[in-house]
């Protein structure tokens, strides 16, 4: 841990032992000097797990005053805000029920603080998976992209040979136009897959059918990861199969060189079959294939 933070949790750790209102503030007061967080700036996730985690996880440990946290919930600088939901996560796995409505704010804020109280989430699944998973029903079936979101990212702390029905809720969502929302059912595929359900990950896929174009962003993106390789035939098949359902496509594209620079062995042979379709579209595809690997080798 970095000095500047240990130094700070030192100051939070002596405010709090004399239950010191004031004290604390000043304490607080001293992150708004590290360089992740001036301006007001958007949080990384690498300042969350480094930042807000320790420093939200210790407030919530201790007995802070509720007058502090609610200092925190109504603060101006996200950074504030993200401690209060890393606060409130912790709060709430001491008790026996989840305040869905006090974990709504955090939430439904801006990105990086639900980003904080997801990752405070995900640290508590391992003990807590009843909880996470009664949240994640709830918040699933939700209109709001934030709470998806985070519901998404959830899923693969607590899935489980017993619970991978999940995934239904997961490609029930797979139609959204929503790039962020894309973006996060793609990662959450991806890291299902990483957690030894790949199986279950593309039978999953084998399933969709490519026709509205949103599917195939999704489904892409889920196989540039490394995990596809391990079913070569399967996944180029799928890949063929939304290639007819579109005109060429760059993405389609990178996936294909992707797969290949991860592993897989047959993919040459397989699209050099694509050259020879009547298929106008994977003809195109194949070319345009070849062409992106050769220039890759010539630079």
């Amino acid at each position: 841990m970095r000095s500047d933070i240990k130094e700070i949790l030192t100051d939070i750790n002596a405010a709090l032992q004399i239950q010191h209102p004031e004290s604390i503030l000043v304490a607080l007061d001293k992150i708004l000097d590290l360089p992740e967080v001036t301006g007001n700036q958007v949080l990384e996730e690498v300042s969350i797990t480094n930042i807000v985690l320790p420093i939200g996880n210790r407030l919530g440990k201790k007995n802070l005053p509720d007058e502090i946290y609610n200092i925190l919930i109504e603060a101006e600088f996200a950074v504030f805000r993200a401690l209060a939901a890393v606060i409130a996560a912790e709060r709430n796995f001491l008790s026996d029920d989840i305040d869905l409505s006090e974990l709504l704010n955090f939430a439904q804020d801006r990105r990086d603080v639900g980003m904080a109280l997801s990752a405070a989430l995900t640290e508590k699944a391992e003990f807590n998976s009843d909880k996470i998973l009664e949240l994640i029903d709830r918040w699933i079936e939700s209109d709001s992209i934030s709470l998806l979101n985070i519901s998404l990212s959830l899923i693969p702390s607590v899935i489980n040979a017993e619970n991978t029905g999940i995934l239904e809720k997961v490609g029930a969502l797979s139609d959204t136009d929503d790039p962020d929302l894309k973006r996060a059912l793609a990662d959450v595929l991806i890291k299902i897959a990483q957690k030894g359900f790949d199986s279950q990950v593309l039978s999953l896929l084998e399933t969709w059918e490519f026709e509205t174009g949103e599917k195939e962003w999704i489904a892409l993106r889920a196989f540039s990861a490394s995990w596809s390789v391990k079913f070569e035939d399967r996944t180029l098949k799928i890949i063929e199969k939304i290639a007819m359902s579109k005109k060429e496509d760059r993405q389609i594209v990178k996936t294909l060189s992707a797969l290949k620079r991860n592993g897989a062995e047959n993919i040459d042979m397989y699209i050099e079959n694509w050259k020879n379709s009547n298929d106008l579209t994977l003809q195109k595809t194949a070319e345009a294939y070849f062409a992106h690997e050769t220039r890759g080798k010539d630079e």
